[in-house]
């Protein structure tokens, strides 16, 4: 975590960040939760769209700490709003009902389909009738190709219908050393039931693009997988 921290600004979160407020241009006055917050850095873009309350989870402590100081930018009015939860799936759902919730590249990092469904169970069970939840992972149907600020590692033997399978993510930056950690691969029907398991239904499904490649251009694959999910 500690190395993850240090490597200062990824342009993938304010890709998704614009995806996001694709979907939803207004979150004033909402109460909004972030499951998987990690340092915070897209948690500060939703907090300046100025929600009446929210909460941020995270599993990790370091990246809470990381998220405290992203936060601590912001104006006071705003930061009196923040409540911060060390806690995975297990914490969920909360007592609080939330208009809008984000899980974003998260969910790659669950070893079993029993976490992942307890994890989109416990987020739909935490929105309001008519609250939303948008999920970002990255996109399960990829190549070895390498996006601007990561790529992915797999072994030799493994393909698109290996549920579970391990793979390396290579967080890529050029000031520091590359930071490696294991994601999970799971398909998208592997998603779609964990929606349906927990009581959801899939609104919106939006195929993102990584961010530009300086010197190659735009990548000739989708680099992420964003869901819009509602309560059924």
């Amino acid at each position: 975590s500690e190395s993850y921290l240090d490597l200062g600004k990824q342009s993938h979160v304010d890709l998704i960040f614009a995806a996001i407020k694709e979907l939803r241009s207004d979150l004033r006055g909402c109460n909004l939760l972030d499951f998987g917050c990690g340092d915070g850095r897209l948690s500060s873009q939703f907090a300046l769209e100025g929600p009446n309350s929210f909460v941020l989870i995270d599993e990790n402590h370091e990246m809470l700490e990381g998220a405290k100081n992203s936060l601590s930018a912001l104006p006071l009015t705003l930061r009196d709003r923040i409540h911060l939860i060390q806690g995975n799936e297990t914490v969920l759902p909360l007592d609080s009902k939330f208009d809008a919730a984000i899980c974003s590249l998260t969910l790659m990092m669950m070893e079993t389909r029993g976490r992942i469904d307890q994890a989109m169970q416990g987020l739909v069970q935490s929105l309001s009738s008519k609250g939303k939840l948008w999920v970002v992972i990255t996109h399960p149907c990829f190549h070895e190709e390498r996006h601007e600020d990561f790529h992915l590692e797999t072994s030799p033997t493994f393909h698109y219908w290996d549920s579970g399978s391990p793979y390396r993510v290579v967080l890529d930056n050029e000031e520091v050393q590359p930071v490696r950690f294991i994601d999970y691969h799971w398909t998208i029907e592997d998603y779609s039931r964990a929606v349906e398991k927990g009581g959801g239904t899939i609104h919106r499904l939006r195929e993102l693009p990584g961010p530009t490649d300086k010197v190659r251009g735009p990548r000739k694959d989708p680099a992420y997988l964003l869901f819009e999910i509602a309560p059924i």
